[in-house]
C-alpha cells in the first residue's frame, strides 16, 4: 500500500465476482471478496496505482473518536472541505506525495484470465 489508508479502491469485472462467489469458502473471503483473488493470483489479473511515495503510514480512515478528532482538525485547516482532493489533504497535514502511477503485477502476480485493478479513483 502506498496511498493513505482509507484511498483504497478496488475494481472487480463481474465475471471475477461469479467466481469468487461460487469458490470461495473462507470466511474472510466470503464477507470481503478481495483477499480470495489475492489468495489465487493465477486465475485472475491484478494491477495496483502506486503513489510516487510511501504513504500507507497515514491513516484516514474513521473507526474511532481518535480518528473523528484527527479527521476534524485536518477539514478545520482546508481552505473548501468539500472541493478539496487527496494533495489538499496532503499538504495541511504537512505530507508530500508526487502523482500516482500504474504499475504492473507485484512480484509473484501474474497477469492471467479476470482482469482485476487496484488502486484509488481521485488523483
Amino acid at each position: 500500500r502506498t496511498f493513505p489508508d482509507g484511498l483504497d479502491v478496488e475494481v472487480v469485472r463481474s465475471e471475477a465476482l461469479r467466481a469468487a462467489a461460487a469458490d470461495a469458502v473462507a470466511g474472510d473471503e466470503r464477507e470481503h471478496v478481495t483477499p480470495f483473488f489475492h489468495r489465487h493470483p493465477t486465475r485472475f489479473r491484478l494491477a495496483s496505482l502506486e503513489a510516487d511515495e510511501q504513504l500507507g503510514h497515514e491513516r484516514w480512515t474513521l473507526d474511532t473518536a481518535e480518528d473523528l478528532a484527527r479527521l476534524r482538525a485536518i477539514v478545520a485547516l482546508l481552505d473548501d472541505p468539500v472541493t478539496a482532493g487527496w494533495h489538499d489533504v496532503l499538504a495541511v497535514a504537512g505530507v508530500r506525495a508526487g502523482p500516482p502511477r500504474r504499475l504492473g503485477a507485484p512480484p509473484g502476480l501474474h497477469f492471467v484470465n479476470h482482469p482485476l485493478a487496484a488502486g484509488t479513483a481521485r488523483h
